[in-house]
């Protein structure tokens, strides 16, 4: 991906972004070891925890969601069946990614994608 295709983000109060379209059926990738890869930066923390969610369902981001300190982009790849287990029906799915942070938070995301993965890959927290 080109660095023209990376996008910044600044929250100035609390809310979220969203990639929203038409609701896809991802149940059968749920048990596959499929994950949700972001490809981004996180440029300064905000006042609130940063949430992660597939299908409405949130993950707190935790340390995954700590500013670089001047390092490149990092890759974070969640497990889809942590989404599942914090409710979400993979089943439709019209919001793959969704992310909100409190005031202050600043991040660029370069990429967000569902990929296989050869590996088991741990649940944020």
């Amino acid at each position: 991906m080109a660095q023209e295709d990376a996008r910044q983000f600044k929250w100035t109060a609390p809310g979220a972004i969203a990639l929203d379209g038409p609701p896809i059926d991802l149940a059968r990738q749920r048990d596959q070891d499929f994950v949700l890869r972001l490809e981004w930066r996180v440029e300064a923390a905000g006042d609130a925890p940063v949430r992660l969610a597939v299908d409405g369902a949130p993950l707190d981001m935790g340390k995954l969601a700590a500013p670089s300190q001047g390092a490149g982009a990092s890759v974070v790849r969640i497990p889809l069946r942590c989404f599942v287990a914090a409710g979400a029906d993979l089943a439709d799915v019209g919001t793959p990614v969704r992310i909100s942070a409190g005031q202050g938070f600043s991040m660029v995301l370069r990429d967000a994608r569902i990929e296989a993965v050869g590996e088991t890959v741990s649940c944020p927290g």
